[in-house]
């Protein structure tokens, strides 16, 4: 792929883009960028219309599978839109390529409460408000207050807590093409750390009993039909399909609602033990289980 003129930011060309992504899965990306605010993610947006590429976007990597056959044209990466400012007392600005589980330490070196829910919870700050992530008992709707987001016109558009559209698993930023930049979280100063170390470490040890560091994953891949009262992962395990293997990949042991990269799995065998698991579910209980996991990238046409 050549250009008459390079990207104006950081970049790198035929990227195999396994290494982003928590399931270590995915092919070469044409190119990848990665901006450092949100007036670099204006330019580079602004390079690859000017070259007719379409842009794909991607976080902490922890929430997606990636093509076997990779991503065409542009991949932008948040990773290095991370500064932290603080604004005034218990109101503080995080750029969405922050790190979660970087952010639940920092906030407990600085003795500040409403991330403990978040301990051990793998990803970007702007894909955990994306999805709205929830965990032992609070979501991220509950401590955002204000957003930036870069739109399909390659304008910046500002969002309070009210106008993010949050419910479960969802925002308004899957609602139309915003690129979230910039995040600001209301969290409570105590006088010590105490309580919060010790609530974001009980979750942290509770993922680690789990074995949840040590496998490739992208956590469950399904979200909990509500409706039916039943988590996934029990329905999938109900359903005869705990450590069920398709090539490189297996319905996770210990959980059933994860799908593991045991042994050099393709995103194929991964898409196709989702297609056996709600078909099982949806035949054995006639309940309907969703995708939680996003497909990016250059995918044959299937459905789950």
């Amino acid at each position: 792929m050549n250009f008459t003129q390079d990207p104006p930011i950081e970049f790198k060309k035929n990227f195999i883009t396994a290494s982003l992504t928590t399931f270590d899965i995915g092919g070469p990306a044409d190119i990848v960028a990665w901006p450092k605010n949100s007036q670099e993610l204006i330019s580079i947006i602004q390079w690859a219309n000017k070259n007719n590429l379409k842009n794909t976007f991607l976080g902490g990597g922890s929430n997606v599978l990636i093509s076997d056959k990779g991503i065409r044209d542009l991949l932008i990466v948040t990773s290095g839109m991370n500064e932290i400012k603080i604004l005034q007392d218990d109101l503080y600005e995080f750029g969405a390529g922050c790190d979660v589980q970087e952010l639940t330490q920092w906030a407990i070196k600085n003795n500040l409460s409403g991330l403990e829910f978040a301990g051990g919870l793998p990803g970007s700050l702007g894909g955990a408000v994306w999805m709205n992530a929830r965990a032992y008992g609070s979501e991220f709707s509950k401590i955002v207050t204000w957003a930036e987001a870069v739109n399909q016109n390659n304008e910046v558009e500002f969002f309070n807590n009210d106008e993010m559209n949050f419910v479960y698993k969802h925002s308004v930023f899957q609602e139309r093409p915003l690129r979230l930049t910039k995040v600001r979280m209301k969290l409570l100063t105590l006088d010590d750390n105490t309580s919060i170390n010790n609530k974001t470490q009980s979750n942290i040890d509770d993922r680690d009993s789990k074995d949840q560091y040590h496998i490739k994953s992208a956590g469950c891949v399904f979200k909990n039909n509500y409706a039916a009262g039943i988590p996934s992962g029990k329905l999938i395990e109900d359903a005869g399909l705990k450590g069920y293997q398709i090539g490189g990949a297996e319905i996770y042991a210990k959980h059933a609602n994860f799908v593991v990269n045991k042994n050099n799995a393709k995103a194929s065998d991964v898409i196709a033990l989702m297609q056996l698991a709600k078909k099982a579910v949806q035949d054995k209980f006639n309940i309907t289980i969703e995708p939680e996991v996003q497909f990016i990238g250059d995918f044959d046409e299937f459905s789950i």
